[in-house]
């Protein structure tokens, strides 16, 4: 099966709670600022932040 993401950060739906909460299960306590995926490259580490995005993106 074939799966296309689509990601425009926010202009479409918001995902800033969402990501938010799913980086508190690593241990990481955002600000919303902090969401952005240029923000967040640079905070966690490259393997959770790509189960952060899968998770964003089945859950929607």
């Amino acid at each position: 099966m074939k799966q296309f993401g689509f990601d425009m950060d926010g202009v479409i739906i918001d995902h800033t709670e969402m990501k938010m909460r799913l980086a508190k299960d690593f241990g990481f306590d955002l600000k919303p600022e902090e969401t952005p995926a240029d923000v967040l490259r640079t905070i966690m580490p490259r393997e959770q932040l790509d189960v952060l995005k899968k998770n964003c993106m089945t859950i929607l």
